[in-house]
């Protein structure tokens, strides 16, 4: 018997220890994906410098998304994702496309054209503490002082960097710098108005809303503050005291009436 139970326990151990080395495996792919990520974001800069310097602009965020596009339906496709589209996503699809792909874009490639890329990566930097403080008018997220603080030292930062760096040899410093701190204006009102729709949609359809998407409907922020719990049912009276007295009726009390009768 106690064999029994010691094997028992010794296979409920390798069962913990095989779980606990599955999920440290998926976390090391995690962080390498995040690294690799983090690699490919920071050389977006250089080679967007580089291509700004020799082409027009515009043409290269055009030559883009003329690449990118084609792959990432072929990606859809590929792990059967539905391409449907409610009419009333259609508003706020132009207004995240305008915000985020075309303004963001336009002022990211005129930015590195005109300041150095080093700078702007530093710049863009900000776009986190322009979310937070957006989200708290539009989301109506917590304004703390923390987040007060961080915008403050953000613009600092970048009025820092535009009169003492020392990447000197650039078209217009200055120039660059704000059309950096532009584009990260427009990607947080794109990701605000990403999380709104988003939180917005799983409400309405949480069925039909689009995978890629409702992952951030999910994120703390917009789950805390835009996602409001189920509804409470008022308890029935009425009808409970209804059952009470149906069952009543079958009840002892009932049987020994009709067998006196």
């Amino acid at each position: 018997m106690v064999l029994g139970q010691q094997s028992k326990t010794d296979l409920q151990h390798l069962q913990a220890e095989a779980a606990t080395i599955g999920v440290e495996g998926r976390n090391w792919i995690v962080y390498s994906q995040l690294l690799l990520t983090t690699f490919l974001w920071g050389l977006a800069w250089p080679v967007g410098r580089l291509l700004a310097t020799n082409l027009p602009p515009v043409s290269i965020a055009v030559l883009r998304y003329a690449i990118v596009v084609p792959v990432l339906f072929g990606v859809l496709r590929v792990k059967g994702q539905s391409l449907r589209i409610e009419r009333k996503w259609i508003v706020n699809l132009v207004v995240m496309g305008v915000f985020s792909t075309t303004l963001y874009q336009i002022f990211f490639l005129y930015g590195v054209r005109y300041a150095a890329a080093s700078d702007d990566s530093l710049v863009i930097g900000i776009g986190p503490v322009l979310v937070a403080i957006m989200a708290s008018f539009v989301l109506r997220e917590r304004l703390t002082k923390t987040k007060g603080l961080g915008f403050v030292a953000g613009l600092a930062g970048i009025g820092v960097i535009s009169l003492l760096s020392p990447n000197n040899d650039v078209l217009n410093r200055p120039l660059g710098i704000s059309l950096v701190f532009g584009g990260a204006i427009a990607y947080a009102v794109y990701t605000v108005t990403l999380r709104r729709f988003v939180a917005a949609d799983r409400i309405d359809d949480p069925v039909s809303a689009p995978s890629s998407l409702a992952i951030l409907a999910w994120s703390p922020s917009v789950r805390r503050h835009n996602l409001s719990p189920p509804t409470q049912r008022k308890s029935q009276p009425m009808a409970w005291s209804k059952l009470r007295l149906d069952s009543d009726r079958c009840g002892p009390s009932q049987q020994t009436t009709e067998e006196d009768a």
